[in-house]
């Protein structure tokens, strides 16, 4: 049995991108792109106050997450997302969800 696993993505935007243009894109990019990926779940991005963004996508297991990572990063329609991405402070890593908690 595959183990559902949250993909942990941290980068910085480039200089001069607004966080509004971004997030239009990033909104284009899920939707085109991201959710249509086999294993996906759920999104959730945050950003925090060093200007550090912080993606988190759930995915049924981690052979569909690392897939869909190869997927999104060489597709086309995910470029100019990419494209405003500082690409020296971008990290990427899966963890296994041990447990989760509700309200």
């Amino acid at each position: 049995m595959s183990t559902k696993v949250v993909e942990i993505a941290k980068f910085k935007l480039r200089n001069g991108i607004a966080d509004a243009d971004f997030l239009v894109e990033d909104k284009k990019v899920h939707e085109m792109v991201i959710k249509q990926q086999p294993g996906y779940i759920k999104r959730t991005t945050v950003k925090s106050e060093d200007l550090e963004w912080v993606d988190l996508v759930w995915w049924n297991s981690l052979e569909e997450a690392q897939k869909a990572a190869k997927v999104i990063m060489a597709d086309p329609q995910a470029k100019d997302w990419v494209d405003m991405m500082l690409t020296s402070a971008i990290s990427l890593c899966h963890g296994a969800i041990i447990s989760e908690f509700e309200q």
